[in-house]
């Protein structure tokens, strides 16, 4: 966890896991609290929640991690089962993505889901997808010890950038010119001078077209989220940028030489130059002056 966060109690639902318990003390910060799904309340005190293999049918209060969770009404739909897959893609900007091997990972078994945006996917659907209920949830279509994850070093990167996200879920985040989506459900959008923008909303957000670079504010009741649209991108940040960059640069003229009056011993220079080139004439044809 980020370094001057405060401790949080974490609540881990699961029938035994001991690889994925082991990760959650060895993050700082950490008071975790193990127990058995047949102990999970709906008014569990908790700053976050890590369900493994367990979903409960209600959504929590609190934010949570869920490991391969079956079908419930709050989740996105489940698209289908696979075996053996690898990841083919993954949100580059999301800080949950952060420092993981993601072409690397190598599964046994998972749960796709049809999502409109996927943290991480495969060729079929959404590995790691996120949203909200009554709180934040990533949704891990996995086990961890269902895939090699559990052995690299990525897995407690992975884990405590979830952690840090359930806690801080709407940090601002960069996106491109053109279709946003962003996972707040039946949200309002507002440009930066907060004109409307208009938004759909979908399964699990809201989509708006940003249609040109700004900071636009999506928000849903006490949710906000910012988004800095392109914001970052040199070809629009460059203050220096003209639509004449293209053209050829005309060829460089001289300055003109402003014309000074000439100065007396300059005249009389010249005068003397004239006299000596006189006389030098007249000697040499013998021309008496």
């Amino acid at each position: 966890m980020v370094p001057g966060h405060r401790s949080r109690q974490v609540v881990l639902v699961t029938t035994g896991n001991a690889r994925l318990e082991d990760c959650l003390r060895s993050l700082p910060g950490m008071r975790l609290r193990t127990i058995a799904p047949a102990q999970y309340r709906d008014d569990l005190a908790t700053d976050a929640l890590v369900f493994d293999g367990f979903v409960p049918d209600a959504p929590p209060p609190a934010p949570a991690l869920l490991f391969h969770p079956r079908a419930v009404s709050w989740l996105p739909a489940m698209s289908r089962e696979v075996s053996a897959i690898s990841v083919t893609d993954w949100d580059r900007d999301s800080v949950l993505t952060d420092g993981v091997a993601w072409h690397d990972l190598r599964i046994r078994r998972a749960t796709l889901r049809s999502v409109e945006h996927a943290t991480v996917s495969a060729a079929d659907g959404a590995l790691i997808a996120t949203g909200r209920a009554k709180a934040p949830w990533i949704a891990v279509g996995f086990s961890p010890q269902d895939s090699n994850l559990i052995l690299q070093t990525g897995f407690p990167v992975f884990v405590g950038n979830a952690l840090n996200w359930l806690s801080d879920a709407d940090p601002p985040v960069v996106r491109g010119i053109g279709t946003v989506h962003v996972p707040v459900a039946n949200a309002v959008v507002n440009d930066g001078s907060g004109g409307r923008v208009i938004s759909r909303s979908t399964p699990d957000g809201t989509v708006f077209d940003a249609a040109r670079p700004d900071v636009y504010t999506v928000h849903s009741g006490a949710r906000q989220v910012k988004v800095v649209a392109n914001m970052l991108d040199p070809r629009v940040a460059d203050i220096n940028h003209s639509r004449f960059a293209d053209r050829p640069a005309p060829e460089k003229t001289r300055p003109a030489v402003m014309r000074q009056p000439a100065a007396p011993w300059t005249v009389l220079l010249i005068f003397g130059l004239v006299i000596l080139l006189l006389e030098w004439v007249a000697y040499t044809r013998r021309i008496i002056i």
